[in-house]
């Protein structure tokens, strides 16, 4: 962690540990399963990973151009992913190797470099996007690709974005925070904070179940995150002024029964990729106005989870 600290003073690039693996000397909790890290990070961006191999291989250094099905999986199919070093753009893993050959060599050249090397790794977002786009026409719209739309088309409209947000509980920052469930978009332009439920669909149009546990997961928004202490204070209530849901579409035999539904809810509204707004939700009744203004006045303890933390 000595270069990842040194890395961070240098250049300004922030760094988090995700804890996978726990034994008994290590003395820190579980975060996330490894098989959780594998499926969720490192293999929807195999190609990626490997292409970033094959340019850092040009520049000099020695790492293997493979992908993730080998990089992190042995050949009994074991996960294995205590020790990697990741790069990440956004929601996007541009390159890991749990090699620590190469996770040295790396870092090194990343402490020389920077942000200049980033440059030379970070895809182009449209590329990503339209690429997504293809390959999601018959089998539905992944949710990583529906964030990421939703992310840039906020951006492009002067929101700050944070995506994923968890906590920082173990950063030793003030105010200490935990999002449960994670916060899939943070949105702030001024003093606006929007909070957004991401669901994908797995076939043509998301299934009743996915908008079922959107919509629960949505509601919890209003009074996220559920931990929040400031100079030993605790704030209960909500920072977001309101809420959605954003959907790739909405199941068309629940079109109207859903919308009806949204609306006499008031609270969440109801937003998809293919209609853009559908339903436009109410303040958020449990805003909490100085827990907000906290959050507001101290937003670097959310940079970690910047949709551009590299950029």
């Amino acid at each position: 962690m000595g270069l990842l600290k040194a890395i961070e003073k240098r250049h300004g690039i922030p760094w988090e540990e995700i804890v996978v693996y726990t034994p008994d000397w290590y003395g820190k909790r579980l975060m996330m399963p490894r098989e959780e890290v594998y499926e969720r990070y490192l293999k929807p961006s195999t190609s990626i990973i490997k292409t970033s191999s094959e340019i850092l291989r040009s520049l000099g250094l020695d790492v293997l151009p493979e992908p993730a099905s080998k990089k992190f999986r042995t050949r009994s199919g074991h996960i294995v992913v205590a020790g990697t070093v990741a790069l990440a753009y956004g929601d996007v893993v541009v390159w890991a190797s749990p090699y620590e050959g190469e996770v040295v060599q790396f870092l090194e050249k990343l402490y020389g470099e920077g942000r200049e090397l980033i440059d030379k790794l970070i895809p182009d977002p449209m590329k990503l996007l339209k690429k997504a786009s293809r390959n999601s026409s018959a089998g539905g719209v992944k949710e990583r690709e529906v964030l990421r739309r939703a992310a840039l088309e906020l951006e492009t409209h002067g929101y700050e974005v944070f995506v994923n947000v968890r906590h920082n509980i173990l950063a030793g920052e003030q105010p200490t925070y935990m999002f449960s469930p994670d916060a899939d978009i943070i949105a702030i332009k001024g003093s606006r904070v929007v909070g957004i439920e991401v669901k994908g669909s797995k076939g043509r149009e998301p299934s009743v179940d996915q908008v079922y546990v959107g919509l629960g997961e949505a509601l919890f928004y209003l009074i996220n995150p559920i931990h929040f202490v400031y100079r030993g204070i605790r704030y209960e209530g909500g920072v977001f002024d309101e809420v959605y849901l954003l959907l790739p579409k909405i199941p068309k035999e629940l079109e109207h029964l859903l919308t009806t539904m949204f609306r006499d809810l008031g609270v969440v509204g109801l937003s998809t990729l293919e209609q853009g707004l559908v339903v436009e939700p109410r303040p958020n009744p449990y805003v909490n106005r100085e827990k907000k203004r906290i959050l507001l006045e101290n937003l670097h303890v959310l940079e970690r989870y910047s949709y551009r933390p590299l950029g």
